[in-house]
């Protein structure tokens, strides 16, 4: 093997060779010579792969398991808002969401910034534990006030994990397929988890101690997974000439690139935002969604478990043939344009189920298959390569965490709607009329947002920009 020329970047397992470099550069490298082979191949895909998608599914392990505690916990009265009184159960759900969306302009700001990149390991490590530790004290703890704050204090440190073992992923060739296993792992990440605190309480384990319990050993497994993530080699020199070098971006750069690509960028993340509401609609009332398509008050658990597996399968399938798009501005055209087919799918099938066309099992399904398509491609892999395709140095973390903050604020608003708004107890049927318009509505939306992110980044300036090795 070739000795390194010395203006290169030494790697090294974790993050330590940035602590001397005042400006680090997460992947710095140059284009290989005709004919290398580079590193980021077959066993190293495989290897990031697992050990990154692993460890943040684990992470659920410790966000969940309260919402498995027994009734009488859960039911307990804990505040009085509005002219209701709120149980345990609803005011740590409020807690879940405020918590994550509350720190994603924080998470930004740290995880695009020199000090993160120098110190990445031991931060994403102590953000592991701490989101850990104050899930497992929200169980111990007798008081019901601070077991939601205890949980808003988990989520919000939370919130910063999932940007964070992103930047170990970007800027690859295999980046699709890096955060395809990601997407597929969470899917059955929530049930998985819920079920284990379930079997822990069936084996006599006492609830309070039950999320400590779970979540220490799961923490256990999602650290060594995290530290052999960190331990991968940084991307190739075909990955960089493919992708772009990835940095650290300060604020000023953060605002250059959105001055720059400024239409795209906010098409692309009211994209998110919109399909976020729909996601978080659709699970806020699931129950009352499914027992109407259904005809059925009480729908069997295996319609819960199946219904988004073929969301899972084909969202996996999707991003991982981008992957094989080396082109960016055509591999970001098709995400696009999946996204859309995907919108019309879900729109053709409802109107074809609110028209006794199809029955509402098949409904189900095709509406999972068809978000979950649209739904993967965007935020992190659309992200990803809007970055290689402007040739933009720095890190797409931050506009992920951007697209989130909105998506958050979409979430949190439907929330207080749910819990505070006329839906409250309101006829099943009632609930889906007012999904499927809504669906309409932000379907149209969504796919004028697409064309026009076709048409801004199809514009000559950034034809004339490598986009493939």
């Amino acid at each position: 093997m070739r000795q390194r020329a010395p203006m290169e970047m030494t790697r090294v397992s974790g993050d330590s060779s940035a602590a001397s470099n005042p400006s680090p550069l997460l992947h710095r490298e140059e284009k290989p010579e005709e004919g290398e082979a580079t590193p980021d191949q077959g066993g190293t895909t495989i290897w990031i792969s697992f050990t990154a998608s692993v460890c943040y599914a684990l992470c659920y392990f410790w966000r969940y398991p309260i919402f498995m505690l027994p009734p009488e916990i859960l039911k307990a009265k804990t505040l009085h808002v509005l002219g209701r009184d709120l149980s345990l159960q609803e005011c740590i759900s409020m807690a879940f969401v405020l918590g994550f969306g509350a720190a994603k302009l924080p998470a930004m700001r740290l995880q695009t910034s020199n000090f993160f990149f120098r110190y990445r390991l031991g931060i994403l490590l102590m953000m592991l534990f701490l989101s850990m530790a104050l899930a497992a004290l929200a169980g111990l703890l007798p008081i019901p006030i601070l077991q939601v704050l205890c949980i808003f204090g988990s989520s919000f440190v939370s919130s910063f994990l999932y940007g964070g073992i992103v930047t170990y992923l970007e800027g690859r060739r295999s980046t699709e397929i890096l955060l395809a296993s990601i997407s597929a792992s969470l899917v059955f990440a929530g049930t998985v988890s819920r079920a284990c605190a379930a079997e822990l309480l069936h084996w006599g384990v006492p609830p309070r101690l039950m999320p400590l319990l779970l979540g220490s050993v799961s923490f256990l497994l999602a650290a060594f997974l995290l530290v052999e993530t960190a331990r991968v080699p940084p991307p190739s020199r075909a990955d960089v000439a493919a992708r772009s070098a990835r940095t650290a971006m300060p604020p000023s750069k953060q605002w250059e690139f959105v001055r720059e690509n400024l239409l795209g960028v906010v098409a692309t993340i009211g994209i998110w935002a919109c399909m976020a509401g729909l996601r978080s609609f659709r699970d806020f009332y699931t129950q009352q969604i499914f027992a109407a398509a259904l005809k059925d008050d009480s729908p069997s658990s295996k319609v819960y478990v199946l219904a988004d597996v073929p969301g899972a399968i084909l969202s996996f399938i999707s991003l991982v043939m981008m992957s094989w798009v080396s082109n960016n501005q055509r591999a970001l055209f098709l995400m696009l344009l999946t996204n859309v087919s995907g919108l019309f799918l879900m729109a053709a099938c409802t109107y074809l189920f609110r028209h006794h066309e199809l029955p509402g099992m098949a409904w189900i399904l095709i509406y999972s298959a068809a978000f979950y398509a649209a739904y993967s491609v965007l935020n992190a892999p659309l992200n990803e390569r809007i970055f290689a395709v402007t040739r933009a140095e720095g890190t797409c973390s931050f506009l992920i965490y951007a697209s989130d903050f909105f998506g958050y604020v979409v979430t949190i608003g439907l929330l207080m709607y749910q819990s505070f708004g006329p839906l409250s107890g309101t006829d099943n049927e009632i609930i889906l009329d007012l999904f499927v318009w809504m669906l309409y509505l932000l379907t149209g939306l969504m796919a004028i947002l697409a064309i026009a992110s076709i048409f801004y980044f199809s514009r000559s300036r950034y034809n004339r920009r490598p986009s493939a090795v």
